[in-house]
């Protein structure tokens, strides 16, 4: 069983199977249709979905740090001069008088008992 092809027919036929598996001796490179997919692009796309993960990732926290930063405000109260407070504004302390130590004493541990000593005398 013969099969009578025009040129024409036999050229789209031809056309039809070559393009298919992009991988055909009978047309150049020129003719050949391009994937649009190299290395270059797929690298860029790569890079960019994980640049975009990673900003996704960070976006909640920042956010959060963000509106924290904003709505921060600062609620300590002035202490009467007589009072002192350790740093977590828990611990207030009347106190009699403040007795500042030297750093540059002789002998800081014979201040530090002679102060005891005066405050135990009252």
């Amino acid at each position: 069983m013969s099969v009578d092809l025009t040129e024409e027919k036999h050229n789209q036929l031809l056309m039809m199977v070559c393009v298919w598996p992009l991988q055909c001796s009978t047309m150049t490179p020129s003719e050949q249709p391009k994937s649009g997919w190299n290395r270059r692009s797929v690298t860029l796309w790569c890079v960019a979905t994980l640049l975009l993960l990673v900003l996704l990732m960070l976006a909640r926290p920042t956010l959060h740090l963000f509106t924290t930063i904003v709505k921060d405000i600062d609620e300590r109260q002035a202490l009467p001069p007589n009072v002192v407070d350790d740093a977590s504004r828990l611990n207030a302390t009347t106190m009699h008088a403040v007795h500042r130590i030297g750093v540059d004493h002789a002998d800081p541990e014979l201040q530090l008992i002679e102060l005891l000593a005066a405050a135990r005398q009252g």
